[in-house]
């Protein structure tokens, strides 16, 4: 008998029994237990939208923004914020993860010029697994004259 485990992705720790059947009398009797695990990283942003409503221009609001790693390796992350960061910052830019951790963000929403649909999916590169995804999502509006004193 042969038993191979080749996991292509984080399996937590489980236990099973290999059993046989006896065809004579269908008795059932274990032959034996097989134990496993498979080690990876499992990071998951905690928000997949980050809305900032409408904020007057040349003003700024920030909000916070979760990454969990719930896998058993820690990794390296880094937002590709460079197209977007006329109207957002997300703060740390980079940094590691440890494993079983978690990280808050600062999302800054600061734009400069009135627009009423700014939009941005913006990803966050992990070493060693697929990218994560987030939607910044705000509208930007001129002062108005009204409020100006």
């Amino acid at each position: 008998m042969e038993i191979t485990f080749r996991p292509a992705a984080r399996i937590n720790p489980f236990k099973t029994d290999i059993c046989y059947k006896i065809i004579q009398n269908q008795e059932k009797k274990k032959l034996l237990n097989i134990f496993g695990t498979a080690h990876g990283i499992e990071m998951k942003l905690m928000e997949d939208t980050v809305g900032f409503g409408t904020v007057v221009v040349n003003s700024k609001i920030t909000k916070t923004m979760q990454l969990s790693n719930f896998g058993d390796i820690g990794s390296k992350f880094e937002w590709d914020t460079l197209f977007c960061n006329k109207f957002f910052t997300i703060q740390p830019a980079k940094g590691y993860l440890l494993p079983h951790e978690d990280l808050l963000f600062n999302v800054t929403f600061h734009p400069n010029v009135p627009d009423n649909d700014i939009k941005f999916k913006v990803k966050c590169g992990i070493e060693g697994a697929d990218p994560l995804y987030v939607n910044l999502v705000g509208k930007c509006i001129s002062q108005p004259e009204d409020t100006i004193q």
